[in-house]
């Protein structure tokens, strides 16, 4: 019982929301800062997140007014993440990045800022948005396929070692031929087996063989071994039993 107890509190701690110390990476700084106005071009673009991450390849891209940019090298240590465009680059630009957290949650998101004076051209690329709905459908589908994986282990777990060890009484077997049908058979057999005898006694004037004549009734003599229908059913001879009528033998 203490065993079920403490796996129902496992399952308990596994199916719990998640703390904050356990929930994805979010992005907590940036240099530059999200809408800030430059006047050169930064050389790295620094991005801090809660937690160590790891930069999804091809994943940052870089937009301008005129349309994408060359593609910039990404690199972590630990929580930061460091991004060196390709080139120098004016205007309104947006820094597009996708990381992977500790718990191999993907995390996107962009960061806007201007270089130089603002042409009031906006940048040509993916709006600063949420996760992708295709990926956070993805993850969600992931996250029930392991939950119910985990249900169902659970379970197996409970039913191997509890209802599986539950002590199942046999089944009452009835003894060798003793099914009710043949049990009605042989009652209904028991008159006819008694006037055989009785008829057999009267023409031959001696005691009649019960055995004999009531075998293939199914009968048998009071000392036929015990265990069957016989020894239960009353035999159909105990009547000779008594003495022997003063007419007995005489014609």
């Amino acid at each position: 019982m203490a065993a079920l107890v403490g796996l129902f509190a496992l399952v308990l701690a596994l199916l719990a929301p998640a703390s904050p110390a356990a929930a994805h990476a979010d992005l907590e700084s940036s240099d530059p800062a999200d809408g800030a106005v430059l006047a050169a071009s930064p050389a790295v673009i620094k991005l801090v997140f809660s937690e160590a991450v790891t930069p999804v390849p091809g994943a940052f891209r870089l937009f301008g007014s005129a349309g994408e940019l060359p593609q910039p090298d990404a690199t972590a240590t630990g929580a930061t993440v460091s991004v060196r465009p390709a080139g120098d680059a004016t205007g309104r630009l947006l820094l597009a990045y996708r990381v992977i957290s500790g718990d191999g949650h993907p995390v996107s998101g962009t960061l806007s800022f201007t270089v130089g004076t603002d042409t009031g051209g906006a940048p040509v690329g993916p709006q600063a948005s949420a996760d992708d709905p295709a990926v956070g459908w993805l993850t969600g589908a992931l996250t029930s396929a392991q939950y119910a994986g985990l249900l169902l282990g659970v379970g197996l777990l409970i039913f191997g070692g509890w209802v599986a060890r539950t002590p199942v009484l046999p089944a009452r077997r009835g003894r060798p031929g003793c099914s009710p049908s043949r049990r009605l058979r042989r009652w209904s057999r028991s008159p006819r087996c008694a006037a055989r005898g009785l008829a057999s006694a009267i023409r031959a004037g001696s005691r009649p063989s019960s055995r004999a004549r009531c075998s293939r009734s199914g009968w048998s003599s009071s000392r036929a071994p015990r265990g069957g229908c016989a020894a239960r059913s009353p035999p159909s001879w105990r009547w000779w039993r008594s003495p022997r009528p003063c007419w007995w033998g005489t014609r």
